[in-house]
C-alpha cells in the first residue's frame, strides 16, 4: 500500500505538471534581400575620376556590405568590362572574397555600361526583451535568445531549409546544372 501511495506520488510529481510549463514556441523569422545598384555610363569622352569618385563613394557608403555580401558586375561593351575588371581587383586587394564577385555580361544594358549589384539579406525579427522575474506570459518562450541568434548570422539566408540563395542558383545555372 505505502509503495503504491509512493509510486502514485511521484507519477504525479513527474507528469501532473507538465501541461503547466511552456514549451519552446519558436519565433517568426521573415529574411529578404536589401539591394544596392550603381549604374554607370563608362564613357570615356567624360573624365575618367568622375567614374572613379562615384565608385568610391559607393565603396565608402557600403563598406561594410561589400565584404560580406554578393557582388555582380554586369557589363556592355569593352568600356564597361576594363571597369568592371578593375574595380574588382581593387575589392579582392582590399580583402574581399573573390567567390562573391562576379563578372557578368549584360545582353540588354539599359542605356548603362556598368551596373553593380550589392546584394545583402537582411533580417527582421519580433522586438523582444531579454526576459525578467514575472515575464514568463509576456513573450513566448525562447523569443530573445531566437531573435538574437538569428540578427547575429553574417548569412541568414544560408540558414533557411530549403532555400538556395539567387547567387548560388546562378552559379549552378552557369555551371549547367
Amino acid at each position: 500500500m505505502i509503495r503504491t501511495i509512493g509510486m502514485m506520488l511521484m507519477m504525479m510529481a513527474c507528469f501532473g505538471c507538465q501541461p503547466l510549463v511552456d514549451s519552446h514556441q519558436g519565433i517568426d523569422v521573415e529574411v529578404y534581400p536589401v539591394i544596392y545598384l550603381l549604374s554607370v555610363r563608362a564613357d570615356f569622352k567624360q573624365n575618367d575620376s568622375d567614374i572613379r569618385q562615384v565608385w568610391q563613394q559607393f565603396l565608402a557608403r557600403h563598406q561594410r556590405e561589400l565584404f560580406n555580401g554578393y557582388l555582380d558586375f554586369r557589363y556592355a561593351g569593352k568600356s564597361g568590362e576594363k571597369t568592371a575588371r578593375r574595380w574588382r581587383d581593387e575589392l579582392i586587394a582590399l580583402g574581399a572574397d573573390a567567390t562573391k564577385l562576379q563578372l557578368l555580361p549584360d545582353a540588354e544594358p539599359d542605356g548603362v555600361d556598368l551596373q553593380v549589384r550589392l546584394v545583402v539579406y537582411q533580417t527582421a525579427v519580433p522586438l523582444c526583451d531579454s526576459p525578467g522575474v514575472g515575464d514568463s506570459e509576456r513573450y513566448p518562450m525562447g523569443c530573445f535568445v531566437d531573435s538574437a541568434g538569428w540578427l547575429s548570422l553574417a548569412h541568414p539566408e544560408e540558414a533557411l531549409p530549403g532555400s538556395v540563395p539567387w547567387h548560388k542558383k546562378a552559379q549552378q545555372r552557369r555551371q549547367g546544372q
